[in-house]
């Protein structure tokens, strides 16, 4: 088990210094990933914190079979398809 891996391991059993110092590591990557594909400011910072809440609930079902960076940004794509699809399903706002 790599650094990162065990990091995630300490966030699953609750250690929020382990949650912290993954926050400090990775809340640039994540925000610019979402802006880069939002172009809003305000819609990044929000996905980026519910991407971080999803990493602290998901921790404990986190496999070491692969990269923990891999794993990150597959949460960050799926927060996005989800917030495109939430968008798609949004009435479109008309000028009278």
């Amino acid at each position: 088990m790599d650094k990162e891996q065990a990091r995630i391991a300490e966030i699953a059993q609750g250690n929020d210094e382990a949650l912290v110092s993954l926050i400090s590591d990775w809340k640039n990557p994540i925000y610019v990933y979402f802006l880069r594909s939002l172009s809003n400011s305000a819609d990044a910072d929000d996905l980026t914190q519910k991407f971080f809440h999803r990493v602290y609930k998901g921790a404990g079902s986190y496999k070491p079979n692969g990269k923990v960076s891999s794993w990150l940004f597959t949460i960050a794509r799926n927060l996005l398809i989800d917030e495109f699809k939430k968008r798609s399903r949004r009435p479109k706002e008309s000028s009278l």
